[in-house]
């Protein structure tokens, strides 16, 4: 069986997460998983390690062609965005005034 990871996640399955919420809370896990219901709240956490892991993939698969760290800045998540003194994620600031 040689499937790939998109193969492979195709297919029903669950993650610890998963099984985690449901022995934790039921009815949690039903609004997340069964109806995909969204979040009253996204930590700036996951906003940012979303833009993290976007952009170190696309750098990394970019080799042996590395751009210059500076467009690096051009690759994060629409997510965030410059304002002078601080960067904004979803609604939060992540850093304040430098």
């Amino acid at each position: 069986m040689n499937d790939s990871l998109s193969d492979l996640r195709a297919r029903p399955h669950l993650s610890v997460s998963a099984l985690k919420l449901f022995l934790q809370c039921p009815r949690k896990f039903n609004f997340q998983y069964i109806e995909r219901a969204p979040a009253d709240f996204r930590p700036v956490a996951f906003v940012f390690g979303t833009a993290w892991h976007a952009t170190i993939g696309r750098w990394l698969t970019a080799l042996p062609n590395v751009p210059p760290v500076s467009e690096l800045r051009d690759w994060s998540s629409p997510g965030f965005v410059d304002i002078p003194g601080s960067v904004i994620a979803a609604g939060g600031v992540i850093h304040g005034k430098t």
